[in-house]
């Protein structure tokens, strides 16, 4: 996480950023807790976080038309006062097209110079998001409360779509590899494992 920071800061700085995206799995998520407070604390309310990523696909989702949060949610976290309001949004499930939708109204936002934390607070921005394919919900806390919207959960064709991999190539390794560069296949090629066994958290049904 140090060396993290010490790399972000002056990204940070320089970049300025009014929309910022934090994946996390769940042994990460202390980590995003950690980026998300150093960016307020460098940009204030001029960014834009929203998380998304593994460990909120796991924690909150709609059951039987009611939002379900585990303890572990981000969102319930943020409303019971055990981690600061620092992720403005947290979207659970397909965030291809929800991403879209972001950039789309915050610089809809900049050019008509309205303060970007208006976005939580407006509900006529929030209709615009139900453009984006996908199934998906999407959570933010306004004064410790929890507000959602979901998708009306219109399919993506993955199949379709660009594999990440080779968007953006492949560039990372682990040590234990030496120089071998190496890629986490099925995250960036599908859902998740086809087998969905009940003791694996890899699985596409809670992907």
């Amino acid at each position: 996480l140090d060396d993290t920071i010490r790399w972000l800061k002056p990204r940070l700085e320089r970049e300025r950023p009014h929309l910022l995206f934090i994946g996390s799995m769940t042994l990460s998520f202390p980590g995003a807790i950690e980026i998300a407070k150093t960016a307020k604390s460098i940009l204030g309310d001029d960014v834009i976080i929203a998380l998304g990523g593994k460990h909120t696909n796991e924690t909150h989702f709609v059951e039987d038309g009611e939002l379900a949060l585990h303890d572990g949610s981000p969102l319930k976290l943020m409303r019971d006062g055990k981690i600061d309001e620092v992720f403005d949004f947290v979207l659970s499930g397909d965030g291809e097209e929800v991403i879209r939708e972001f950039g789309e109204i915050i610089g809809s936002m900049l050019s008509e110079g309205l303060p970007l934390i208006n976005i939580k607070r407006d509900p006529s921005l929030f209709e615009r998001f139900r453009n984006a394919r996908g199934e998906w919900v999407l959570g933010w806390t306004v004064d410790r409360e929890i507000q959602y919207i979901e998708s009306n959960g219109e399919y993506i064709n993955y199949d379709e779509m660009p594999v990440p991999a080779a968007l953006f190539t492949i560039d990372s390794a682990f040590s234990v590899f030496d120089a071998d560069l190496t890629a986490h296949t099925y995250s960036d090629t599908s859902k998740g494992c086809i087998y969905s066994c009940s003791f694996c958290s890899e699985g596409q049904a809670i992907n």
